[in-house]
């Protein structure tokens, strides 16, 4: 069975003028049918120089530009959006904790009725992963914790998670 081939575009708030501006860029290409609509969930706009081996090299300097934090603008979008299915690329599982990330993810699919794409990674900025203690080589166990205990979140009343990383 073939499926059809959508269209998902990805609209960066970095550098953006002021948040109506993204908005508006986000309206319209809802309005021009794509069928997905993603951002990003960097706290700064990431500058890259190039890729190599499939990873991002970035600027050793990275520019101070107006920059708009995405699961906010996703619950907004799950309002202004009709069409388009929204989410990020992608969600660095290490910037919240789980049980958040579960919470925010589940009020953002009944916002925009159950059109959310939660797309996780690990992450790979240093600077990001610093201002939140994870340590770069932990990320992969943090990783499979987070989304573990996600998934349980998700579909058990009761969830009780010892993990080396996270307690519920």
């Amino acid at each position: 069975m073939t499926r059809p081939v959508r269209v998902a575009v990805q609209i960066q708030p970095g550098g953006a003028p002021d948040y109506r501006t993204w908005r508006d860029a986000v309206l319209a290409v809802d309005d021009l049918g794509a069928d997905v609509i993603f951002g990003y969930d960097h706290f700064h706009r990431p500058a890259m120089k190039a890729i190599v081996d499939g990873k991002p090299v970035l600027f050793d300097e990275q520019p101070d530009v107006a920059n708009f934090e995405g699961w906010t603008a996703l619950a907004s979008w799950g309002e202004v959006t009709s069409h388009a299915e929204i989410g990020l690329l992608v969600t660095g599982v290490g910037y919240r904790n789980p049980d958040l990330l579960a919470d925010m993810a589940r009020t953002v699919d009944h916002i925009s009725a159950g059109r959310l794409i939660l797309g996780v990674a690990i992450g790979y900025r240093p600077d990001e992963l610093a201002l939140f203690g994870v340590v770069p080589e932990t990320r992969g166990a943090r990783f499979v914790e987070q989304v573990a205990i996600m998934r349980r979140l998700w579909t058990e009343d009761e969830v009780t998670f010892e993990g080396k990383f996270f307690n519920l």
